[in-house]
């Protein structure tokens, strides 16, 4: 439910495979409406509140990519792993970062094409799915993991 942006690299690695470094500024973060509760009404009030904490991290994903070209599109897979180092987190007005794990790690996994010849320089549509391996927080009674969904565009350069 944000924005992400980022820098790319790619490398040859044979003719149909190469390795794929990023460095990404990414928002994620979750949206929950919660049901308000009293002490005399402890089943809840009928009125929500919306629940509401973003956080952002500094993503370093590393990957294979695998390509089937034709003369106008480039059709692709991406698979790898990806640090995650979180840079800000905020929920209630108070700083998550204390709270949540600093680093996790995820695995990553998409499929794309490369429009070559449409425009001059090459665009890229990409979906990409992204779920982590380690817990962002965890305690005795609760577990939160990351996992998202991107829709990417980017030019090649």
């Amino acid at each position: 439910n944000g924005l992400k942006i980022g820098l790319f690299a790619e490398w040859k690695l044979v003719s149909n495979i190469n390795v794929l470094v990023e460095i990404n500024y990414a928002q994620k973060g979750s949206k929950m409406e919660i049901e308000t509760t009293t002490p005399l009404k402890p089943d809840g009030t009928g009125d929500t509140i919306d629940w509401l904490y973003p956080v952002d991290y500094l993503e370093i994903p590393l990957q294979l990519k695998f390509q089937i070209n034709t003369s106008n599109f480039r059709f692709f897979t991406t698979t790898g792993f990806r640090y995650d180092y979180l840079y800000y987190g905020k929920a209630f007005g108070a700083s998550l970062q204390e709270d949540l794990g600093k680093s996790n790690w995820g695995v990553s996994a998409g499929i794309g094409i490369e429009l070559i010849k449409l425009f001059q320089t090459p665009l890229i549509l990409e979906l990409r799915y992204n779920p982590d391996k380690t817990f962002m927080y965890e305690t005795d009674k609760l577990e939160i993991i990351n996992s998202t969904l991107d829709i990417l565009v980017g030019v090649k350069l």
